[in-house]
């Protein structure tokens, strides 16, 4: 992911910087028990997620913009590691840890070393984790030991609840998330990005210009291609403060079949970006009352594409007929 510049609101020069640029290899593997998964990504990163965020990590706080301001690197640079592992009956246990580099010093550390618990009961959904949490102090890479938990409900693709985190020499934070189900309305905010930004405060959006695509990848089924593959994957983006997205990640969801070889097509099929989440979080309990709390709120807004890939195996003879 590449900007123009080092500037938070200027176009006036041309000095291109990389927001992200990373290599990450990563593996899931399903027993009858859960599911494990690893990744190791190295290089800069602004999204710490992986696998899938669940409904707490949509609180988690995004990377400040404040290198833009002549601050330091506010992202993740280095070697990022993360493993977790998920039980079947809601339990499970999370690790990840960094090797400062990039822009970043201060040797290897523990971003996050917790246990949670995620349950549905009937239409009331309940998440908690206790251990070593990320702070929210910017910039972002510091952990302290305590507690966060979640309490909502879902409805019809819709989803709302309550968070309450308590982390040692930390304030008490408390947010509110809601989460949306596509619609014309949520398509057309995720489109453009819109936000309603705190600092500073106003609107934002930002303003697809051009759009394309390297390599093979096509559009169209081919003329007797037989369907032997498909992986299916959700493009998230996240953004925070001014309403600036500097982050770009692609979770894979699922796969069957051949997803690989030279001799297979892929057809890419995108459904368009739809605002998902909106969260919000303040460092006060909700007892001071709503004027208090929103007051010193920030809180991360998410947007989510669906996309597959299906892979095709041509007949013979239609592969010799393409041959040169």
């Amino acid at each position: 992911l590449v900007r123009s510049n080092s500037q938070l609101d200027s176009l006036s020069k041309w000095e291109p910087m990389f927001d992200e640029n990373y290599l990450e290899a990563y593996r899931f593997h399903r027993d009858r028990a859960g599911v494990w998964s690893g990744s190791l990504r190295v290089g800069r990163m602004r999204y710490l997620h992986f696998p899938y965020p669940d409904t707490i990590a949509l609180f988690d706080t995004v990377p400040s913009t404040g290198d833009l301001k002549g601050g330091p690197s506010f992202g993740y640079g280095g070697a990022l590691f993360t493993l977790d592992y998920a039980h079947h009956s809601g339990l499970g246990a999370h690790l990840t840890g960094i090797d400062w580099g990039f822009g970043r010093t201060g040797g290897f550390k523990m971003l996050e070393n917790y246990l949670y618990y995620r349950r549905d009961f009937g239409a009331v959904h309940f998440e908690g984790r206790y251990g070593g949490l990320l702070t929210r102090v910017q910039p972002l890479g510091n952990q302290a030991e305590g507690y966060n938990l979640f309490i909502g409900t879902k409805w019809k693709g819709y989803q709302a609840g309550l968070l309450f985190e308590k982390l040692q020499g930390q304030p008490m934070f408390t947010g509110v998330m809601v989460s949306f189900t596509p619609t014309a309305v949520t398509r057309a905010l995720g489109s453009v990005a819109f936000d309603w930004d705190r600092r500073p405060s106003g609107f934002a959006v930002q303003l697809p210009l051009l759009a394309g695509r390297f390599g093979g990848i096509r559009k169209e089924v081919p003329p007797g291609g037989v369907l032997v593959g498909e992986v299916v994957a959700e493009r998230l983006r996240t953004y925070c403060a001014n309403g600036q997205v500097r982050n770009y990640y692609e979770h894979r969801l699922s796969a069957w079949g051949e997803t690989g070889g030279s001799d297979l097509v892929v057809v890419m099929k995108e459904k368009p970006w739809y605002l998902q989440a909106e969260a919000v979080v303040s460092p006060h309990s909700f007892a001071v009352g709503f004027t208090e709390w929103d007051k010193d709120r920030t809180g991360p807004a998410q947007i989510s594409q669906t996309v597959s890939y299906r892979f095709y195996r041509l007949p013979r003879e239609s592969k010799a007929a393409a041959a040169p």
